[in-house]
C-alpha cells in the first residue's frame, strides 16, 4: 500500500481533549478522532487518550488514508490557538483603527469641500445680484427719454415715421413672401396674390 503522509505529524498534536466527570471516572475524549478513555485519575486517562490518539493517527496513515485525518479544529470548527486568535484579534484592530481613519478623512474632505463649494456659490450669486442692479439698460432709457425736452421728442417721433413709411412696401413684400411661403403658391400665381393682398 501507498504510504499516505500528507500532513505533518506535529499537526496531529493540537488536538481539543474535551474531560467531565461522572461518578467519581473522569472521561476524555477527543471529538474529531472519536476517541475516548475513562479513568479515575485525570492524569492517567489523559496519558491513555494520547497513546490512542497516536496509535489511531499510526494506523491511518500506515492505511494510506492520511489525507482522511481531520485538521486539529474546536467544537464549532474554529481553530482555537491562542496565537492564532491573537493575529485574528490584531488584524481586526489594525483594519478598524485604519477604516475610522479614513472615514474621518473622507468626512473631512468633504465638509472642506462642501464649505467651499458653498462659499463660492455665494460670491457668484453676490456678484449676479450685483451685476444685475448696476446694469438695467430700460430703465436708464426711460429715464434718458423723460429728460429730454419735448421739441427733441417730437423731432424723434417724425424721424421715426419717415423711417416706417419707407420700409411699408418691404414689409408688404415680405408678407407676400411669408404667406406664399405658408399657402405654397407657386411663382405663376404671385402676381394674383400680390393683388389680393394688397
Amino acid at each position: 500500500m501507498k504510504n499516505d503522509q500528507t500532513k505533518e505529524p506535529n499537526q496531529y498534536q493540537n488536538y481539543n481533549v474535551l474531560v467531565r466527570e461522572e461518578a467519581k471516572v473522569f472521561v476524555l475524549s477527543i471529538p474529531e478522532l472519536g476517541l475516548l478513555t475513562r479513568n479515575v485519575s485525570i492524569d492517567e486517562g489523559y496519558r491513555e487518550l494520547q497513546l490512542a490518539k497516536a496509535n489511531y493517527i499510526k494506523n491511518i496513515i500506515e492505511a494510506g488514508l492520511g489525507s482522511t485525518i481531520p485538521d486539529p479544529t474546536g467544537p464549532t470548527g474554529l481553530n482555537f490557538k491562542p496565537s492564532a486568535l491573537k493575529k485574528f484579534y490584531s488584524a481586526m484592530l489594525t483594519f478598524t483603527s485604519k477604516a475610522i481613519i479614513i472615514l474621518l478623512l473622507l468626512f473631512g474632505m468633504s465638509s472642506i469641500g462642501l464649505t467651499m463649494a458653498g462659499n463660492i456659490a455665494t460670491k457668484g450669486m453676490a456678484r449676479l445680484s450685483n451685476k444685475i442692479e448696476r446694469y438695467q439698460p430700460l430703465e436708464k432709457a426711460v429715464s434718458k427719454i423723460e429728460e429730454y425736452p419735448e421739441e427733441k421728442i417730437d423731432d424723434f417721433r417724425r424721424q421715426l415715421r419717415r423711417v416706417s413709411k419707407k420700409l411699408q412696401p418691404l414689409v408688404r413684400e415680405l408678407k407676400i413672401i411669408w404667406k406664399s411661403e405658408r399657402l405654397d403658391i407657386s411663382d405663376d400665381d404671385s402676381f394674383v396674390a400680390r393683388k389680393e393682398l394688397e
